[in-house]
């Protein structure tokens, strides 16, 4: 897995937490209050569970194959996004598409990580609570979800939240 130290906000869902193991510990010994660590990878869900000398919860997001196009459309919308603002290189391929008046990259794109089954057609992992994606774009049902996790529709997440729809928002438009 990939984590670059120079960038720990963009990377954090991507920390082997293997080697960090001891001093994940330590800093959950040392404080008085729940902490959330969010991982892109099951299998490091799997292993904090496991190893964590403290109680631990797994939280995840779900979805059946009748939002399998939501995801793919978000997916292929992120990938031509990251290109455009540098974070993901553009290869030569990627330049002779966009240079292809008579492609429709988004549609070449999608049809491209379909094919290569890039997205789940469903997800559903076995975690101690799991929130349907379809609450994440519901503020009622996705503050209901974070009430029954702990936390709370504070002025401060309710503009988290609403931050973070507007920005999902710009995928599907």
């Amino acid at each position: 897995m990939f984590y670059d130290p120079n960038d720990p906000i963009r990377n954090f869902r991507n920390i082997d937490w293997r080697s960090k193991i001891h001093s994940l510990n330590d800093l959950l010994s040392s404080v008085d209050q729940p902490i959330v660590f969010g991982n892109n990878s099951i299998d490091q869900i799997r292993f904090l569970k496991s190893n964590v000398n403290h109680s631990c919860a797994t939280i995840s997001c779900s979805y059946d194959e009748e939002y399998y196009d939501f995801i793919l459309n978000y997916f292929t919308r992120s990938h031509i996004s990251k290109q455009m603002s540098g974070q993901l290189e553009i290869t030569n391929l990627d330049q002779e598409l966009r240079n292809d008046q008579s492609i429709d990259l988004f549609l070449w794109y999608k049809n491209s990580f379909d094919q290569q089954n890039l997205v789940p057609k469903s997800l559903n992992f076995d975690t101690d609570y799991t929130v349907p994606l379809r609450d994440f774009f519901n503020k009622e049902r996705f503050f209901w979800h974070l009430t029954n996790i702990g936390g709370s529709e504070s002025p401060e997440a309710l503009d988290y939240y609403n931050n973070w729809l507007a920005n999902q928002n710009s995928f599907f438009e």
